[in-house]
């Protein structure tokens, strides 16, 4: 259980009566909050498949946004859906838990009130892209719907670009030995961030979109090259996974004859500054392919993207994102021969999303043994997940190790894990992987 202390800290700095003190800050502040704990309500009689959690986004001009988060909160009450749903000037962007036939219900009703502030004809033209996602069927029902509805007004739909404030040093000791020129240089760096960010909304638009049968087709194309079959050369391919680095770290793509970039942030808001540190490789491609988890966050860091890159290079790559993101991707291909391989990771009590294949990408933090599960065969509303002993963020510990080590908010005499390993180092800044794409010789 947790402390009552660390309890009170989380009910004022969240302004939320549940218990969140497990979760990392920037977990947090990528879920938006305000909805992370689930019903306790006994659910034997509920049945998974009569349930969904409804994932959506949608670019669009609220010129209103306390009327329209007032729109969602009568129509979500009236539903008993619940869950989180940002509300900004450009735009919304929702998670929802519930029956399917509410949430089909609740689409209904969205659609026909966008209808109302921007007609489908208008000069700027919208799509509501609305994913039903199954329910897990290895944890009771009850322990994957939210429990409270959250609707916030915001000033951007996903916060790409955070602030330029001096950043906060993690302790007294890291305050001391910590270089005043390393905080310049951070500071400077977002600077530049905010501005090619800036730029890139007043002249760039979001990347070309490719539905899950062109993103297989173009990736087949790749998979398939062969050195021997043409004299020109196959085209320099990145995939640019724009996720953070507990959600690449349980699956992303891997794809022959191209390189994955797994960016690993903490936050989406990390993101520009990696883009501009690795700007240099993702110049001198011929194409860059980008996908997140439903596709949201690739439309800004897309059009960031690209301003960046018209800053390096006079011939720019073409840049891809795949449209409704993993999620609508592996509803299309989740066999074991998809170029995706392992879980989704969801902003949602479920953790992962169930459409997956077999395939294990993930690895423990002690022994290297293949594991893909934060929980360990618990519901993540059981809040056993492992997490580094001082920053918080999930971590991979298989079940053998699970016990053998102490987490974060557990009290024991056993050796602490960091996000660094055991008695190691926490990282501030996890370093970029990439996942080689070399095809071997047969």
């Amino acid at each position: 259980c947790n402390s009552g202390n660390i309890w009170l800290f989380h009910l004022f700095s969240l302004g939320q009566g549940s218990d969140k003190s497990s979760k990392t800050m920037a977990e947090l502040q990528e879920a938006d909050s305000g909805a992370a704990t689930v019903i306790s309500a006994h659910d034997n009689n509920l049945v998974p498949n009569d349930y969904r959690i409804a994932l959506y986004y949608c670019y669009i001009p609220v010129s209103n946004v306390t009327h329209h988060c007032a729109f969602q909160t009568e129509v979500c009450e009236r539903l008993s859906l619940k869950g989180r749903i940002r509300v900004a000037s450009e735009g919304i962007n929702g998670v929802l838990s519930g029956l399917t036939r509410d949430l089909e219900e609740y689409q209904e009703a969205l659609q026909t009130e966008l209808e109302s502030i921007s007609p489908p004809q208008s000069a700027e033209p919208w799509e509501l892209d609305v994913k039903f996602c199954q329910l897990r069927h290895d944890i009771s029902v009850s322990e994957q719907l939210f429990e409270h509805l959250s609707v916030k007004g915001a000033k951007a739909v996903v916060s790409l670009v955070g602030t330029t404030s001096k950043p906060k040093s993690k302790s007294r000791r890291r305050q001391k030995n910590k270089n005043v020129e390393s905080d310049n240089e951070e500071i400077s760096a977002a600077r530049y961030a905010e501005q090619i960010y800036t730029r890139g909304l007043e002249t760039q638009q979001p990347a070309i979109h490719l539905s899950p049968q062109e993103w297989e087709e173009k990736l087949s194309q790749l998979g398939s090259t062969k050195e021997n079959e043409s004299s020109s050369s196959p085209p320099r391919t990145l995939l640019l996974d724009c996720r953070n680095v507990y959600e690449s770290s349980v699956g992303h793509f891997q794809v022959p004859n191209a390189d994955t970039v797994l960016t690993n942030t903490r936050k989406f808001s990390e993101l520009p500054q990696v883009l501009v540190a690795q700007a240099d490789r993702l110049a001198e491609t011929d194409q860059i392919f980008m996908y997140c988890t439903g596709g949201v966050r690739c439309e800004r860091a897309s059009m960031f993207l690209q301003s960046l890159l018209a800053d390096k290079v006079e011939k720019q790559p073409q840049v891809y994102q795949l449209h409704g993101g993993i999620q609508r991707y592996l509803e299309t291909n989740a066999s074991e021969e998809s170029y995706y391989k392992g879980k989704n990771f969801v902003f949602d009590p479920r953790r992962t999303d169930p459409i997956h294949n077999s395939h294990v990408v993930g690895k423990c933090l002690i022994c290297d043994q293949p594991h893909d599960d934060f929980d360990n065969g618990s519901a993540p509303s059981k809040n056993q997940e492992a997490r580094c002993w001082n920053c918080r963020i999930l971590v991979l510990v298989c079940n053998d190790c699970r016990f053998k080590v102490s987490c974060w908010n557990e009290v024991n005499e056993k050796p602490r894990i960091y996000c660094g390993g055991v008695e190691r180092e926490c990282f501030h800044t996890p370093p970029v992987q990439i996942v080689s794409g070399h095809q071997p010789n047969h």
